[in-house]
């Protein structure tokens, strides 16, 4: 009986089978889902300072810093498809080509995968008082099942890029 100490504590048969799927969740779930673990995201911007809605490029760097190999799946052309920006103000951009399909990159621990990606910094006219806007990007592995991008990302540092008046 519960309170009286013994095995009253143990859960019952049903609640066995769920506290067992926690577990095996937890050990092995992880380790599928954690594909991005051991990977460092780094942006610097080309140019500290647009004027509003101005396109800026953004050279992404995306390390492992692991112990294990990490393979990461990228849009050869719309390479934005990857990525998401934290503020509304950093618009990422896109870009066309004549065939786009994933690429598969095996980044073995210390190696990195570098692209440019085009940002658009955009103020509301309403905010134009923002001098700069701060943000950071996160990086999502694809699927073409799931072409913008799976799992949780993988967050940046944060630039700020300073905006200029019309």
């Amino acid at each position: 009986m519960p309170g009286q100490g013994g095995a009253g504590w143990w859960p019952s048969s049903m609640n066995k089978a769920t506290l067992w799927l926690v577990i095996f969740t937890a050990l092995f779930v992880g380790k599928v889902s954690g594909e991005n673990t051991g990977l460092q995201i780094e942006i610097r911007p080309q140019r500290n300072e647009v004027k509003n809605t101005e396109v800026v490029l953004v050279d992404t760097k995306i390390s492992n810093r692991g112990k294990e190999d990490v393979p990461i799946h990228v849009w050869i052309c719309s390479y934005d498809q990857n990525w998401s920006s934290d503020n509304v103000f950093a618009v990422i951009e896109g870009i066309s080509c004549g065939k786009n399909f994933i690429k598969t990159v095996n980044l073995k621990p210390g190696e990195s995968y570098e692209s440019p990606l085009s940002v658009m910094v955009s103020v509301l006219a309403e905010e134009l008082l923002m001098e700069e806007v701060t943000f950071r990007l996160g990086f999502r592995s694809v699927t073409y099942e799931a072409p913008q991008g799976t799992g949780e990302a993988v967050w940046s540092n944060p630039i700020t890029i300073k905006v200029k008046e019309r």
